[in-house]
């Protein structure tokens, strides 16, 4: 019997398919890391936990009491670019001015009273937990700003990373933790005993979160796809996922605990240690690069570095031979639709590349933004 050919298609909520052109917009609204959003309030620690496993501690009087007085509660919104397809959605990087970092969590997390945008108080901190496998040492914060061209260039945060041990501690009805004055350089490695300790911390934090916390949508989202009704159940689903591909290893996991003295973009890197002299630009012609965004991928590591855009080419500067690597690029063409092109290589001193821009599918990009993250 002759097998029948079906076609499958990938369903996009929250899309209108009878739209006649896609446009980029359309691209990082459906694509793009959502942004979570939390009520705090200023007079109380608070730890807020967010869709993939960070936590987020603000200790009490956080912000200057004058820019908040007017408010029932300072809304926190977070996002999560735990993926080289978050990442590159959300047109960040992975890169200084002069080094190629590769992250291990990143975080993009503002806070605003009555849509006034506010900064930490002096000397205040937020602390946070990201759920990591690698132990790795020289790992750092970074700080990351947009520069004149809009990409977002990172630099070391050299203001005494405070990293300590955590206590438990209950404020009201809900638990929250505080970080005590133990100081460490940028990074913290546990023995199997304080990792196991620091395991069974972090679930407590985690579930006891339960009880003051409300679902986020897209907590309902997730329930509602796993057939699940309470948030205990949906952190679980979560951790098991994790295990099962690898970003969290059960009894080796290690939970980076960092702290910054700002908001915005905040990383938790490793400088790339690369062979200088084993690095080559990559030229690659592109006919009217004004409205384009291109993205240099590693395979095997979460480092994305964005194109410069010059005429009639776009560039990748200072790339090390011998590394698998993607490029996603997107633009618009005169009738404001996008245009997508997309190249795998393995970065040699010769790369000749050219991309072939064609109208972009959502079905085809969501593929390949799944690819970008399971090579």
């Amino acid at each position: 019997m002759r097998a029948m050919n079906r076609r499958v298609d990938i369903l996009i909520p929250g899309y209108n398919e009878s739209k006649e052109l896609v446009t980029i917009a359309d691209i990082f609204n459906l694509f793009g890391p959502k942004i979570q959003e939390f009520c705090i309030r200023n007079d109380q620690d608070t730890a807020v936990e967010a869709l993939n496993g960070s936590i987020l501690y603000f200790p009490a009087n956080s912000f200057n009491e004058i820019d908040v007085k007017e408010c029932e509660c300072i809304t926190i919104k977070v996002e999560e670019l735990f993926s080289k397809s978050a990442i590159v959605m959300a047109t960040a990087s992975t890169i200084t001015s002069d080094e190629i970092l590769e992250s291990k969590g990143m975080l993009n997390v503002t806070a605003n009273c009555n849509d006034k945008e506010l900064e930490l108080a002096d000397g205040k901190r937020m602390s946070f937990v990201l759920p990591n496998a690698d132990d790795l040492e020289d790992l750092g914060v970074f700080y990351g700003d947009r520069d004149s061209n809009g990409n977002l260039i990172w630099a070391a945060a050299n203001d005494g990373i405070d990293i300590g041990r955590l206590n438990f501690s209950s404020i009201g009805n809900c638990s929250v933790y505080n970080s005590d004055t133990s100081k460490k350089k940028c990074w913290f490695r546990y023995s199997k005993s304080e990792k196991k300790e620091l395991r069974i911390f972090y679930r407590q934090v985690r579930d006891s979160l339960a009880y003051c916390q409300k679902v986020t949508s897209e907590q309902k989202e997730l329930m509602d796809k796993y057939g699940i009704d309470d948030l205990d159940q949906l952190r679980d689903k979560i951790e098991e996922n994790a295990n099962s591909n690898g970003s969290m290893d059960g009894d080796d996991a290690d939970y980076y605990i960092l702290s910054a003295l700002r908001l915005g973009y905040i990383n938790a890197d490793w400088i790339m240690k690369l062979d200088r002299s084993k690095l080559v630009t990559i030229k690659i012609p592109v006919k009217n690069t004004q409205n384009v965004k291109a993205y240099l991928v590693f395979d095997k590591n979460r480092t994305v570095v964005p194109a410069s855009l010059h005429a009639n080419m776009i560039a990748f500067g200072n790339m090390p031979i011998g590394y698998g690597a993607k490029i996603f690029a997107i633009r618009d063409n005169n009738k404001a639709a996008a245009e997508w092109a997309w190249q795998e290589f393995n970065i040699e001193a010769d790369n000749k590349i050219n991309l072939e821009f064609k109208p972009a599918g959502l079905n085809e990009i969501k593929l390949k933004l799944y690819e970008l993250d399971n090579n």
